[in-house]
């Protein structure tokens, strides 16, 4: 069964009024709030339009930053109000995690008034990300949203529930076939999807909580989103535009390269005669240099032209750094011309810093918002931090702190969320950089090996 299929057999419980097979006919009797009356209006036409760009470096940028957002693991914590064990798998978090957990907007004052906030490994929330669909997993589900978001600036989740409200699976609706249906007291009344096959249009309706919308803000439309795509439309058209043109080249050079004369006039027949045998002779790129043979009294004529800078590599570059400027794709990740190991590495610091990050941020705080309550509100979600570099820093300073003696191993154990080591690491002496006893005043501590050197000869 397809999943258009799968939703409306699930379904069958929402009603809406009918809807005509002219989708804007749905939503013209509430089309917009009051305040939105100089607002242009945006119909799923154009979301579909975006979706058939889906090639050239939209594809790619799409393709690079769907790969880097869905890659990044999401955790699941519960911020508790004792520190008793939980019932759950899970493990209190590290004072570093907690630290930037706390950094959040969203979860700052959850996990202020925390007594403990615990990492959970066991919940039927990770049983639903594992296995978000019959079809689908994880990594799918956040895939499928960024490329929507990325092409569309929006992007859906249905949650089907079972008999007691929890969402048991999750279902991306193509962004391309959704239609936000609104409502001038509510905001929004509901959704309806819409597509168009051989049999005629299907249409199946949505209660608004049943739908999680994503969506890039669009400050000329307070319902839909507006996709890096969509920003970069012109950059987009140039592009085919460019390839059309290169192609008509390869096709037929583009242009024509002459013209043929003649010192007498022709009738209609003899002409359209001549016209359909040029073409098959001498039209398109496999009857290039061929000799030419014209009939009496007809002469060909060169034509000059001057050069144009259509489709020239300045010009695809132009248009390539217009496009990754708008999806925040850092150009040492498309192409490898003038690519070293430090600038592909700087720019990939920029990528996880400028790009991933706030999509995770997006993603991680609508689902705190419309999912996770279902499960009680100390429950919460948030991904790994993506960027390797802030890694680096906590290793760096805690090889510092036990090198100059600041803290001990077991207390830095403590801070990351670690068990003591059993050994009493706290009685070990704290190491130089040379893995000897440190030396902090110019003395030996105690323990520390004192080398005797004998300097006779």
């Amino acid at each position: 069964m397809g999943v258009v299929d799968f939703l409306k057999s699930t379904l069958d419980k929402v009603r809406f009024r009918a809807a005509s097979r002219l989708a804007p006919n749905l939503f013209v009797e509430n089309a917009t709030l009051p305040w939105e009356s100089a607002f242009r209006a945006i119909w799923p036409e154009d979301f579909r339009k975006n979706a058939a760009a889906y090639r050239e470096w939209a594809y790619v940028c799409t393709r690079v930053i769907a790969d880097g957002v869905s890659s990044v693991p999401l955790r699941l914590y519960v911020a508790k109000h004792s520190t008793r064990k939980s019932a759950l798998a899970g493990r209190p978090i590290s004072k570093s995690v907690a630290d930037r957990l706390e950094r959040k907007p969203g979860l700052a004052l959850k996990i202020a008034k925390a007594a403990q906030v615990e990492e959970l490994f066991e919940h039927p929330f990770l049983d639903l990300l594992r296995n978000v669909n019959p079809f689908f997993n994880r990594f799918d589900l956040i895939d499928h949203t960024v490329i929507n978001l990325e092409l569309m600036g929006n992007a859906y989740w249905y949650k089907r529930k079972n008999g007691l409200g929890v969402t048991q699976e999750l279902w991306n609706v193509p962004a391309q076939n959704m239609w936000i249906v609104p409502d001038k007291e509510k905001f929004i009344k509901g959704y309806v999807m819409q597509r168009f096959g051989s049999g005629g249009a299907f249409t199946q309706p949505f209660d608004e909580g049943e739908i999680i919308h994503f969506k890039y803000i669009d400050p000329n439309n307070l319902y839909y989103g507006i996709s890096p795509l969509s920003a970069m439309a012109q950059a987009y058209n140039t592009q085919e535009s460019l390839n059309n043109y290169t192609n008509a080249a390869f096709a037929n050079m583009g242009r024509p390269e002459g013209m043929l004369t003649t010192d007498g006039t022709i009738s209609d027949e003899n002409f359209e005669r001549l016209k359909k045998r040029f073409r098959q002779q001498y039209s398109g790129a496999h009857n290039a240099l061929k000799t030419l043979v014209m009939d009496q009294g007809v002469k060909y004529m060169q034509m000059a032209f001057k050069p144009v800078d259509m489709g020239t590599k300045e010009t695809r570059r132009d248009v390539l750094e217009r496009i990754a400027s708008a999806f925040r794709v850092p150009l040492a990740k498309l192409i490898t011309e003038n690519v070293n190991r430090s600038n592909a590495e700087a720019a990939q610091d920029d990528f996880l810093r400028d790009t991933v990050t706030p999509r995770l941020a997006r993603i991680e705080e609508k689902i705190n918002e419309k999912l996770m309550p279902e499960y009680g509100p100390e429950y919460f979600v948030a991904f790994e931090n993506p960027h390797p570099e802030d890694r680096l820093v906590r290793v760096n300073e805690r090889s510092q702190n036990i090198r100059v003696g600041y803290t001990t191993r077991n207390e830095e154990r403590a801070a990351d969320g670690l068990p003591p080591l059993p050994f009493g690491g706290d009685s070990l002496p704290a190491l130089d950089g040379a893995g000897n006893g440190a030396v902090s005043d110019g003395e030996p501590k105690p323990n520390t090996p004192i080398i005797q050197i004998d300097d006779k000869e």
